[in-house]
């Protein structure tokens, strides 16, 4: 059976862990598991990146993900690159025997951090290259993620109205009466409104699965009046 390859990556100092120190655990780790060696590199994951685009590698290994870089979501978007190229991100410190390096927390409390990481490397990914996921921006907003100034008073109304105990269907009601269409040129219904209602994009972020990062739109609804609205929401769906 071949033996898996891998390259080692080491930071500066990671929570009293030398450089030395790190590269040690990493030797240890690979030689208990059987797994070689082909590259050791310092400080730049840049290097690690470029050397594994060329040669076939099983796995890159690090005392602790989150440090591969200063900036978290730089960190998380490079795990992500390399696990959709096939190539596994192993974090080992976690995995280490000796009490100078064990840490309390579980190994599924390690692997939602990194899952967590993934989802917020996506969202970086998407808002870096100007989309969004859904494809479209919700009512309120033009074709380009600027407000669309009629539209956004519309959203507010419908937020107003909801707090002062319309329903969302006696809303959708009047939308229709109105002659007003939604974003797709259909008619208003009480799960559109609800959509309307529940989607935090409207309070200036983005939302993927259950993480919510910062967006690079303008809110629409302001943190406190989105906090009221999902508190009715909450005590209106546990009267049914």
């Amino acid at each position: 059976m071949k033996n898996r390859t891998a390259v080692a990556y080491i930071n500066k100092t990671v929570e009293e862990i030398t450089a030395q120190e790190q590269k040690q655990i990493i030797e240890d780790y690979c030689k208990k598991k059987g797994i070689e060696i082909k590259g050791i590199f310092h400080y730049s994951f840049n290097e690690v990146i470029s050397f594994v685009s060329k040669h076939k590698i099983d796995c890159v290994i690090v005392v602790k993900y989150k440090y591969i870089n200063k900036d978290p979501q730089t960190s998380s978007f490079n795990i992500y690159e390399l696990e959709r190229q096939g190539i596994k991100v192993l974090n080992i410190v976690k995995e280490n025997t000796d009490k100078k390096y064990n840490n309390k927390r579980s190994i599924q409390k390690i692997h939602e951090e990194f899952q967590e990481d993934v989802k917020r490397s996506k969202l970086n990914y998407v808002l870096l290259n100007k989309k969004k996921p859904s494809g479209y921006y919700p009512l309120g907003y033009n074709a380009d993620g600027t407000v669309n100034d009629n539209e956004a008073d519309l959203v507010k109304k419908i937020y107003e109205m909801y707090l002062k105990g319309y329903s969302s269907y006696k809303i959708a009601k009047w939308l229709n009466e109105t002659g007003l269409k939604t974003k797709l040129g259909n008619k208003y219904s009480g799960q559109t409104v609800q959509y309307i209602l529940k989607n935090v994009f409207y309070t200036g972020k983005v939302k993927y699965e259950d993480i919510i990062i910062n967006g690079r739109h303008n809110a629409i609804i302001d943190e406190k009046t989105f906090k009221k609205v999902q508190k009715k929401l909450r005590k209106n769906q546990k009267r049914k």
